[in-house]
Parts: structure tokens; C-alpha cells; sequence
């Protein structure tokens, strides 16, 4: 990246109106006494946009469905499903050097990155550490994400006057992803007993597009708030986890909420079977390439 241009904020939120993203999530959260996990897709389209000296303000028109199961713990049975779906406007305040809590994309990173560039620092023999890389795509984009450090220390600046570095406890997951141009495309945290992801599922950002766009009509249709759930099955599950509408080849890892890899497969066809008896009952994340981690409970 030497003698590259760091983008500022808005070089990586920069919309124009009718601008769509569309997103999946999940989250998990206790009440003290059942488990909750919810799934759904959160739909922007860019109504207007107002470029001030130091911000940009998008209108955006959020089209949001999900469906939450409930589950008591003790011995893994259901209790009860919930469909919500609704529509509305939001703002979306872009501040052109620094991220901020005005920005709804940049979760619970609000350091100042512009100018300025992260580091990687060593690690204590204790403690998780999740630090911020930066690199070019194939389309020569800024990607800023999320770095698991290891060992050793290396800064991606020639100093460390204009290093920022975000650092998570031991008990945290939190790993995310930037696109120039393109904004958040990816987003996993995760503390204690409770947590929650989104992807980006697809786009159309200034006449470049991205995945498979669903129609408002589909998405504010009850019957379809499901359309997440559905790709991972039975959940709980005991000895196997069925998957489907998966392409082929796709890596399918299993971690745990420590973020340890227990299990990694390739799918060979649209419907995948993964055999997960040798873990123990519990909590547990599937991530697949292409979409956002799926939340799976294993019960016996």
C-alpha cells in the first residue's frame, strides 16, 4: 500500500440516491432464563443525500423482517417463534474524517482513522486481541477488517504518532470489514451470552451491483420473514446440521463463541450434511463463505 491515498469516511460510504443495501443478521441474546436467536434482512435504499463542509446526511427508506425462537436451556426445548417486519426512514450521518456513532454502519468502531493508519501490537500471553488490517482488493479498494494478532509486532505506517489500534477483551469476538465504496459488508460480536452479525447480501451502489436484490413486496410478506432461517436446519440439532440453497464448494467452518475453528467442511452440493456429534451440547457459529455467521444451538 506504499504510497497509496487513504479514502476518508465518506470514500468508504459514498451513496447516491436509489442506492441499495441489503443486509442479513442474526443475534442472540438471554433474558436471564431463555435463549433468544433471531434472524432477518434489513433492506436501505438512498431516498436523498445533503453534503455539508465537514458530514454527508443520507435519507434512507429500511425495510426490515425477522423471525426469533425461543428456547429454554435446560434441556433445549422450543418456546415459541416470533415474526416482526416493518418499514421506516432513517438518517445515515457520514462525518467525513472520522467514524462516529451518528454513523448506523460503523457499530462499535469509532475510532478516528483518517489520517492516520492501524498497527498490530503483541499480544500478552492472556488476552484476545482483535486489531484493525488494511489491504487492496482485486478492484484496488481499501479493505479495512479486523485482525486476529497472534505474535510479533508490525505497523502498516511508517510511525506510530497517527496509530490507532482497536483491542477487545478476552471474553469479546468482534470482527468487521469495510469496502471502499461499497461500506460495512460484514460484521460479527460477540460478548459473554449474547451477540450479533450482518452481511451484506447484496448491492447497488452507483451502477455496480452485488448479489440478489429482493423485491419490498417479498420481504414485507410474512410468509418470507423466514427466508434466513432457512438455510441451516434442524437448530437445535443433535448429530447432524443439514444445509441448504448452499453453492458448491463453499467452506463451511464451525467455531466456537470463543471464536476456536472445531470444524471445517467443503460442500459438494446445493444441500450439505455436516456431522457434528463429536461436539459437545452447546452454543456454536457456522460461518460460510458469502453470507454472515449463522447461530446454531446443539441439544441431545
Amino acid at each position: 500500500i506504499e504510497g497509496k491515498q487513504f479514502p476518508n469516511a465518506l470514500g468508504i460510504f459514498n451513496y447516491q440516491p436509489n442506492d441499495i443495501l441489503q443486509y442479513d443478521f442474526t443475534q442472540d441474546y438471554t433474558n436471564g432464563y431463555d435463549l433468544f436467536f433471531t434472524t432477518g434482512t434489513a433492506k436501505y435504499r438512498v431516498l436523498s443525500r445533503m453534503d455539508l463542509a465537514d458530514s454527508t446526511i443520507y435519507s434512507m427508506h429500511l425495510i426490515g423482517v425477522s423471525q426469533t425462537q425461543c428456547y429454554t436451556p435446560q434441556e433445549w426445548t422450543p418456546c415459541g417463534t416470533t415474526h416482526q417486519q416493518g418499514e421506516g426512514q432513517v438518517y445515515l450521518v457520514v462525518q467525513h474524517d472520522h467514524f462516529d456513532a451518528g454513523n448506523m454502519f460503523t457499530t462499535q468502531w469509532n475510532t478516528e482513522l483518517f489520517p492516520g493508519c492501524v498497527g498490530r501490537q503483541e499480544q500478552s500471553s492472556f488476552d484476545s486481541k482483535t486489531l484493525l488490517d488494511v489491504r487492496l482488493d482485486d478492484a484496488q479498494r481499501y479493505v479495512f477488517e479486523q485482525w486476529h494478532e497472534t505474535e510479533h509486532y508490525h505497523l502498516i505506517c511508517p510511525t506510530e504518532q497517527d496509530t490507532n489500534v482497536f483491542m477487545t477483551d478476552m471474553n469479546t469476538v468482534f470482527e468487521s470489514t469495510y469496502v471502499e465504496g461499497i461500506g460495512l459488508t460484514y460484521e460479527n460480536y460477540y460478548y459473554f451470552e449474547s451477540g450479533d452479525s450482518r452481511s451484506l447480501s447484496a448491492y447497488s451502489i452507483n451502477g455496480s451491483q452485488f448479489g440478489s436484490i429482493t423485491p419490498d413486496d417479498i420481504l414485507l410478506s410474512v410468509n418470507d420473514a423466514e427466508m434466513v432461517a432457512h438455510r441451516i436446519f434442524p437448530n437445535p440439532v443433535n448429530d447432524h446440521l443439514n444445509l441448504s440453497s448452499v453453492t458448491p464448494g463453499t467452506v463451511c467452518t464451525i467455531l466456537n463463541t470463543t471464536g476456536q475453528v472445531l470444524l471445517t467442511q467443503s460442500t459438494s452440493s446445493p444441500t450439505e450434511r455436516i456431522d457434528v456429534s463429536s461436539l459437545v451440547p452447546g452454543f456454536y457459529i457456522l460461518n460460510m463463505a458469502g453470507t454472515g455467521p449463522h447461530r446454531f444451538v446443539i441439544a441431545r
